[in-house]
């Protein structure tokens, strides 16, 4: 997905248990996708996902997720103590035909946003943004611990920032659900109020048109963990890539044709709650900024009902959507970092979004 979904807090009324058998939509649909999955290649994997956390994003019965692992599901461990990679889940589950994994109600959001019209892409919005960002250790938090969040920096889409503050409470998630309690040693609370819009842009120079609609018909949507999705001669290769190798291939071919980019990193607003996402930033022949976002409308073939979006991948070729949230944060950057003992450690972060109601009156 172009965003971590264990990172998103669950929006109320979709149900966080594991369900039941009724609703599958079988096993031999599920050992399907996992003939087709490539799984995470070394050194890059990282299983970190426990079993509990699996039925979360796989939302299966567990005897599907043990039949997965006997054909041959990568993991780690002995059952029940078992941990998995993310992007191995990620993938498995958008070819699963399910229709209620977490990676395809994302997909399915996505679907739904492209099957839209211009005017709910760039209608103004006011959100309340809530985050609780954890640092994760086997063995404690060391010394002089210190936390560093990039400011969210709406005002480069024509948005703004009403409110940006630490403390708060997160209204929606269970952090519990997505972090164990005995390795989140340290914590970080944000609280911020938002207004985002979008605008309409058309992209003048041919020769972006042309990279663009190149990548977003040679590549694969493939999920990725952080240091495979931002090496571009691993994308080159592997002819797939996530939000962030999309946006780094792309930013690649523009700056080699001689066009200023940047592949940007922000968060993408809707998507069980939130989610980082990347897209590319670019000068284009009228001097002005246009975005490049070809992910979204690769994913959105991922929805349970694929079908062709011209409007959204025209719209998605230049224009600002009113769900991104940019942060002066490039693709190779991290949005919040936690810093102990004079080693970076590994974090995780839990945001939701709301409407903002009483500003929009």
């Amino acid at each position: 997905m172009p965003v971590d979904t264990m990172a998103a807090a669950p929006r109320r009324g979709i149900p966080m248990t594991t369900p039941t058998s009724r609703t599958d939509p079988g096993v031999t649909a599920w050992l399907r996708a996992l003939d087709r999955l490539r799984p995470t290649p070394e050194p890059h994997r990282g299983e970190s996902l426990s079993r509990e956390q699996a039925l979360l994003l796989l939302r299966c019965d567990e005897e599907i997720l043990d039949a997965l692992c006997d054909r041959g599901l990568p993991h780690a461990g002995q059952r029940p103590q078992e941990r998995y990679d993310t992007s191995d889940l990620m993938n498995l589950a958008l070819s699963s035909g399910s229709n209620r994994s977490l990676p395809e109600l994302g997909a399915a959001f996505i679907a739904r946003v492209a099957a839209a019209s211009p005017p709910d892409w760039v209608a103004p919005h006011r959100w309340k943004l809530h985050s609780r960002s954890f640092a994760l250790h086997s063995e404690g938090c060391g010394e002089a611990p210190s936390w560093s969040h990039r400011r969210p920096a709406p005002e480069s889409f024509g948005g703004s920032c009403l409110e940006w503050r630490e403390g708060g409470e997160l209204q929606m998630g269970d952090a519990a659900s997505a972090v164990p309690a005995s390795s989140a040693s340290a914590a970080l609370s944000l609280t911020g109020r938002l207004a985002l819009v979008g605008e309409v842009r058309v992209v003048r120079s041919a020769t972006l048109r042309d990279l663009y609609r190149e990548v977003l018909e040679t590549i694969e949507y493939l999920a990725q963990p952080r240091s495979l999705g931002i090496d571009l001669e691993a994308v080159k290769r592997m002819q797939a890539g996530d939000c962030a190798g999309l946006s780094v291939l792309l930013e690649h071919e523009c700056r080699r044709a001689g066009y200023t980019a940047v592949a940007r990193r922000g968060y993408l607003l809707g998507l069980l709650g939130i989610g980082e996402h990347c897209w590319v930033e670019v000068l284009d022949d009228d001097e002005r900024v246009k975005v490049l976002d070809p992910t979204l409308p690769i994913v959105a073939r991922h929805g349970p009902r694929p079908r062709p979006t011209p409007a959204f991948t025209a719209f998605c070729l230049g224009s600002i959507s009113n769900r991104l949230l940019p942060f002066d944060c490039s693709v190779a950057e991290s949005i919040v970092e936690h810093e102990c003992g004079g080693v970076v450690a590994p974090t995780h972060s839990i945001v939701a979004i709301e409407p903002d109601k009483d500003g929009e009156r």
